[in-house]
């Protein structure tokens, strides 16, 4: 479609394999109260291309996808007060060749993100393999932006196996709940990946990534809550309950800096875990709250492991 096309209490099936594809400038969908789902197996999901936008509100629905949304550079998506369920994927920023950063404009808030269903509907023909709960909520290559609103309703991720994801991503999360991220030994993936409430990072080789998480954000029954690499990192004020690592962070080196301050963490292992980090240009950890309810003889409030073989020189 490459028009404006609305949809106001609607209920859409979508046949297996198929997709709806937003192109062009003057490309525009909005779904308001509306259901778009999948009829007995998986469809691919909704594709907005560059300049075209993406509108989904007041308790809409997209089911049953491969990628819930795929956003291209320069696309709008504004998905709020919805509901996006029981997708391998939900909301996925690509790599665009020949561009340093995805300039998509992204506003989420008063969402819900996760799985209702006990299993996927069956996988259509040629579609990847996946597990048995969704791979990320928000996951960005390239892209710098927020993901959340203070002072308005809250997200909320729950079931699946990474909450926000950001590659090579200048990210700010405010606003959001991150209940249950959970590993998969069903998914193709490693599981040393998995149950990540938010998870931004860059090789080494990569240009670092940024992190900032503000005191509104919520992480229970999360493996780690937040885990960065090679990520300057900015922690502060949250509330972390059942975590096995609160905050894990590493490769935090060069220029890169990071604070982590002020937080509450509720671990069964370790509270912060900082490993090679060596050559930061400067970390901050200062009055958490760290509770770590272990007997484990590794466990810690908060954990230094350093190793300097992965430093580079400064010139």
């Amino acid at each position: 479609m490459s028009d404006t096309l609305r949809f106001l209490e609607c209920e859409v099936i979508m046949a297996a394999g198929s997709s709806i594809n937003v192109v062009g400038a003057s490309g525009m969908l909005i779904l308001e109260q509306t259901q778009v789902y999948g009829c007995d197996t998986m469809w691919q999901g909704i594709n907005v291309s560059q300049q075209s936008q993406l509108r989904i509100s007041e308790s809409s629905l997209v089911a049953d996808a491969n990628i819930a949304v795929t956003a291209r550079h320069k696309s709008v998506i504004s998905i709020i007060h919805s509901n996006l369920m029981d997708n391998a994927r939900n909301v996925f920023i690509p790599v665009t060749s020949g561009v340093t950063t995805n300039n998509v404009s992204l506003t989420l808030f008063g969402d819900s993100i996760g799985v209702l269903k006990n299993q996927f509907l069956p996988r259509y023909n040629g579609q990847a393999a996946f597990g048995s709960i969704p791979m990320s909520g928000v996951e960005t290559n390239r892209w710098g932006g927020t993901i959340g609103t203070t002072g308005l309703e809250k997200n909320v991720f729950f079931n699946m196996m990474r909450g926000v994801v950001g590659k090579v991503s200048f990210v700010r999360c405010e606003n959001n709940d991150f209940i249950d991220m959970l590993k998969d030994s069903t998914a193709p993936t490693s599981t040393s990946d998995h149950a990540k409430g938010i998870n931004v990072v860059s090789e080494l080789s990569q240009a670092p990534s940024s992190l900032h998480v503000t005191s509104n954000n919520y992480f229970f029954n999360n493996i780690y809550g937040i885990y960065t690499s090679n990520c300057k990192t900015t922690v502060r004020g949250v509330l972390m309950d059942t975590v096995r690592y609160g905050v894990h962070m590493r490769n935090c080196i060069d220029t890169l800096t990071a604070d982590i301050s002020s937080n509450t963490i509720n671990s069964y292992f370790r509270g912060i875990d900082l490993m090679n980090n060596a050559g930061s240009a400067g970390i901050s950890v200062r009055e958490n709250f760290i509770n770590v309810n272990s007997t484990i003889s590794a466990s810690a409030g908060v954990h230094l492991s350093e190793n300097t073989s992965g430093m580079r020189d400064i010139p």
